[in-house]
């Protein structure tokens, strides 16, 4: 597999990179070896950076515009296009949102950042502000979904399944009581070895050191329900018949995607018949959990990652929505009629 081919595979970049031209392939794979070898930006950052890399390049080539002589203008003009702001009749309404507005500026300034860091270019054009906007509050599971999803699992391993569905169910299990366990980026639980987790004995570690953005390391720790749903898949793995180390691995033996955990917590989503199922929520819920239980902010902080500590804090508005959930439900005085 040609070096192209394999990027747009592993990061689900989109195959319009196919129609670029020989010297912005060039500078694609190039800015690529930057975000993931030295950056060592996340697989989610990658994809969303290199979309937004590829939609800019194309645009360039369909206005004949040399990729190192772009101005402040062309950017200006390509944001203005693209925000659909300039729509004529009979098109698409729907305008790009603020928030994918603001990662397409972030994608195309530090690809610019890097192109002067290489001195292919003096200056970066992209001067263009960000546009604010309000910050969602993250999602997290409530209580019941949580019990309602670990309560799937227990029943439809009590069923006489194959041995390979088997497997897998006990893959997906471990995967969330690791996710919810840990407060761990689906990232960072999908870079696992299987040794990582393993003691000489053959036993699993009751906590482990990861290394997170900016390979930042830090312990996380399996409480008893994500030891035990470890240990059960340790114990099927080898019936997916492993062809990596990768602790979480595919039906066919390869390692677990990102996109694969999200397309299986999809179908669980709606099995189970919950409003919304994917990966972050479980690192959310392990905040909001912690917080609405009285740990102090600046531990949890160390457990998310996060180096800085207004990170964390958006955790404390959810906790606090809890705590006063807690209030009006139990208070004699404070229950709603």
């Amino acid at each position: 597999m040609n070096p192209l081919n394999e990027i747009l595979s592993k990061f689900y970049i989109t195959q319009n990179a196919k129609n670029l031209k020989e010297e912005y392939l060039e500078y694609f794979i190039k800015f690529f070896n930057y975000l993931y070898y030295e950056k060592k930006v996340s697989n989610h950052t990658v994809r969303a950076y290199l979309n937004d890399v590829v939609d800019f390049f194309l645009y360039l080539i369909q206005n004949q515009i040399y990729v190192k002589k772009v101005n402040q203008e062309v950017i200006r003009n390509y944001f203005y296009e693209i925000s659909n702001e300039n729509k004529k009749i009979g098109e698409s309404n729907k305008k790009l949102s603020i928030s994918s507005r603001k990662r397409k500026i972030t994608s195309i300034k530090k690809l610019y950042s890097y192109f002067v860091k290489n001195h292919f270019i003096e200056k970066n054009p992209v001067m263009i502000s960000i546009p604010k906007h309000k910050k969602n509050l993250p999602e997290n599971f409530k209580y019941y979904e949580l019990n309602q999803i670990f309560d799937f699992f227990e029943n439809e391993l009590k069923q006489h399944l194959d041995i390979k569905k088997l497997a897998l169910l006990h893959r997906d299990r471990a995967l969330i009581e690791s996710l919810y366990s840990t407060g761990a980026r689906i990232s960072e639980i999908l870079s696992l070895k299987i040794q990582d987790i393993l003691t000489d004995m053959n036993k699993v570690k009751e906590e482990i050191i990861i290394f997170g953005k900016n390979q930042k390391e830090r312990w996380i720790f399996f409480g008893k329900y994500a030891l035990e749903a470890l240990h059960n898949y340790v114990s099927y793995r080898n019936y997916l018949s492993p062809k990596c180390d990768q602790l979480f691995i595919n039906f066919q033996g390869k390692p677990l995607t990102d996109r694969g955990v999200r397309d299986r917590f999809k179908l669980y989503q709606n099995l189970i018949k919950i409003s919304s199922m994917y990966p972050h929520k479980f690192r959310h819920s392990f905040a909001t959990d912690l917080l609405t239980e009285g740990l102090d902010i600046r531990i949890v902080q160390e457990f998310l990652g996060h180096s800085n500590l207004r990170t964390t804090q958006i955790y404390t508005h959810l906790s606090k929505a809890k705590l006063k959930e807690h209030y009006r439900n139990t208070h004699p005085f404070a229950k709603k009629k």
